[in-house]
C-alpha cells in the first residue's frame, strides 16, 4: 500500500418533491491481516454543490472485508435532498501498511419520474510507478459518470493546485 487520499465525485440535481434512491455494488480486498484497526478507509458523502459537507452516508475500512467474497448491493434513500444539487462524493484513504482496493460497479440514482443518473466510477485506478531520478511520469485515472467529471489530484492529502485533470505530469 501507499499513503494517499482520493476522492471522485458526481453532481447533480433532484428534483423538488421527488423521492431518490443511491445504488452500487461493492466488494471490498484487502492484504490487511488486522482485525481491529481500519487503517484504509471509504467515505461515502453527500455535499452541497460548493463542497461542503451535508452527510456522510458510510464509511467502510478494511475491516469490513471480512467474510465479503463477492459484490454486495448498497442503497441510501437521499429524498432529504429533494430541489437541491448535490454531490455524491467518494474519499479513500490509505495508511500505507498494506493495501486495500474498494471496487464499485453498476451506480444508479433514482428519483421519482426520472432515469437513472450516471454516477461516477473509476475504471482505470492510477498504476504505481517507479522511474529513473529526473524522469517525467504520468499518472491517469479513467472514470466514467455524467455530467462532466471533475479532478482533483492529491500527494499526502494535500490538494495538487492545478492537477484537474484525468492525467497528473511529475516533470524531470
Amino acid at each position: 500500500g501507499s499513503v494517499g487520499t482520493e476522492t471522485l465525485y458526481q453532481q447533480f440535481s433532484i428534483p423538488a418533491a421527488a423521492t431518490a434512491t443511491l445504488k452500487f455494488w461493492m466488494v471490498i480486498g484487502t492484504n490487511e491481516t488486522t482485525t481491529t484497526l481500519a487503517n484504509d478507509t471509504l467515505k461515502v458523502q453527500v455535499r452541497s454543490s460548493s463542497g461542503g459537507l451535508l452527510a456522510t452516508l458510510a464509511t467502510y475500512s478494511n475491516l469490513d472485508s471480512i467474510g465479503m467474497t463477492d459484490y454486495v448491493q448498497k442503497t441510501f434513500d437521499l429524498s432529504a435532498y429533494a430541489g437541491q444539487t448535490i454531490r455524491i462524493y467518494f474519499e479513500g484513504t490509505e495508511n500505507g501498511t498494506l493495501s486495500t482496493s474498494f471496487l464499485l460497479d453498476d451506480f444508479e440514482l433514482n428519483t421519482t419520474g426520472g432515469a437513472p443518473a450516471t454516477l461516477p466510477a473509476i475504471t482505470t485506478h492510477p498504476a504505481t510507478k517507479s522511474v529513473s531520478a529526473g524522469a517525467t511520469v504520468d499518472f491517469t485515472v479513467v472514470a466514467t459518470g455524467t455530467p462532466t467529471l471533475y479532478y482533483q489530484w492529491r500527494k499526502n492529502g494535500v490538494v495538487i493546485p492545478s492537477a484537474t485533470s484525468s492525467t497528473y505530469t511529475i516533470a524531470s
